[in-house]
């Protein structure tokens, strides 16, 4: 199911035709969609990848990370500069999210720039998928990222 986020007048969540998609507008909607366990990956294996990601996601390793991201968001927060406007995006939800993705992942936190970077172009080629330079770089980028990020328990499909 898609779900398009907009930013309109119209404050109930509808569903566009043309799209073939639900439009929300609001967090509390968005919210309420992805609780509802009807918004879920269709197809056969579907039922199995989210009981595994359920399993991998359990309430003592949120524990776990949660011990590890708050002080992280609290140490990049205290670095961001005082004496200039801040770029909150580029200097720090990006920053802390490769972060982040790299504690979850289990990856070596020495190599998340780099991995970073590689996860960008395999990003930018889903943005435009028929540009063949772009599929090209991001299909070695995503061999380079499977080769070096451990498969672990949490599900990445």
């Amino acid at each position: 199911m898609l779900i398009v986020l907009e930013r309109n007048l119209r404050r109930d969540p509808y569903f566009d035709s043309a799209l073939g998609a639900w439009v929300l507008r609001r967090y509390a909607d968005v919210l309420a969609a992805l609780h509802d366990p009807r918004l879920s990956q269709v197809g056969a294996t579907s039922q199995g990848t989210r009981s595994h990601t359920r399993a991998a996601l359990s309430l003592s390793r949120i524990v776990k990370w949660q011990s590890q991201i708050e002080p992280l968001a609290r140490s990049m927060m205290d670095a961001l500069p005082s004496d200039r406007p801040v770029d909150l995006v580029g200097e720090f939800a990006q920053p802390w999210c490769a972060e982040l993705a790299c504690i979850v992942t289990g990856v070596d936190r020495k190599d998340c720039r780099q991995l970073t970077e590689l996860a960008r172009l395999v990003s930018a080629a889903a943005a435009d998928p028929d540009d063949p330079a772009l599929k090209s770089t991001a299909s070695a980028a995503n061999d380079e990222l499977k080769r070096r990020v451990p498969v672990g328990s949490i599900p990445m499909a």
